[in-house]
C-alpha cells in the first residue's frame, strides 16, 4: 500500500472528466485514466500503477495517509457494485489488468 501511495504522489493528479456511460450513478470518470475507472464528483482522482489503479481523494483533504482496506480486491473492482464507496479502484485483478 505505501508503494502505491508513494506512486500517486509522483504522479500528477488528475482532473474529473465530462461524462461517462461507463460511470456507476453519482460517478465521473478520471480524466486520462481507462473506462471504468470513476471518482464522486467531490472527489479528486490520483492515478497510481500506471494508470491501471486510482485513488479517490476527497476535495479538500489530503490522501498523503489512507485508512487500511480490505485484501479482497474484488471491492476494489470499478465494475463492481461494492465499488462505489471505495477509495481504491483498480483494473488489476487477479495479477493482470481486465
Amino acid at each position: 500500500m505505501a508503494l502505491l501511495l508513494a506512486l500517486s504522489l509522483s504522479l500528477p493528479q488528475n482532473s474529473l472528466a465530462e461524462t461517462s456511460e461507463e460511470c456507476a450513478l453519482n460517478q465521473l470518470p478520471c480524466a486520462g485514466l481507462p473506462a471504468p475507472l470513476c471518482c464522486a464528483a467531490d472527489s479528486v482522482c490520483n492515478a497510481l500503477a500506471g494508470n491501471t489503479t486510482v485513488l479517490c481523494c476527497p476535495k479538500g483533504r489530503s490522501c498523503d495517509k489512507i485508512r487500511p482496506i480490505t485484501c479482497d480486491v474484488r471491492s476494489q473492482d470499478p465494475r463492481g457494485k461494492d465499488s462505489l464507496g471505495a477509495p481504491i479502484k483498480t483494473l488489476v485483478l487477479g495479477g493482470k489488468p481486465h
